[in-house]
């Protein structure tokens, strides 16, 4: 999920990011996920407490660790090339993007459902989307949180 560090594109709405992290807690708790919970926005706290970018080498490391990627399509979300896809367990990935509600003029229809999976398609993954809710403007995004605990509840319970 995308902070306010982001530089470009669209950001969750602040106040649903915090229900959205709240129920991925809930349902890494309820299936016994016991991975760490990490929030990337590009940063990491060095030792004076301030925040500073990750080097290259950190975010791969970062996103090599990780058994899976839930966020808004984006450059961020594109790091789960780096995921480890030799693992006897698929990544999950569930990316947020555009759907039928997003785009209202005809000339951005074909903006509709891109995602990673076109990029991607042929690594051994776990893919899954969700599209932006009807409430989502081009700067503030909103899923459905019923929509989210349901497919959380599908990929978590696998692992």
């Amino acid at each position: 999920i995308r902070t306010s560090m982001a530089q470009h594109g669209r950001l969750m709405d602040p106040d649903h990011n915090q229900d959205v992290i709240s129920l991925i807690r809930t349902s890494m708790a309820k299936h016994g996920r016991k991975e760490q919970l990490v929030i990337y926005d590009g940063t990491k706290t060095n030792g004076d407490g301030l925040s500073v970018k990750m080097t290259f080498r950190e975010q791969f490391e970062l996103f090599r660790s990780a058994s899976a990627v839930i966020g808004i399509h984006g450059t961020g979300l594109s790091n789960m090339v780096w995921m480890d896809y030799t693992s006897h367990d698929r990544p999950i990935i569930i990316e947020i993007t555009v759907g039928p509600h997003t785009y209202k003029e005809a000339k951005y229809n074909g903006n509709r459902y891109r995602n990673y999976f076109q990029n991607y398609w042929g690594l051994p993954m776990n893919y899954n989307h969700l599209v932006f809710a009807p409430n989502s403007t081009f700067s503030n995004v909103f899923i459905d949180l019923h929509v989210l605990r349901e497919t959380l509840d599908e990929v978590l319970s696998k692992g």
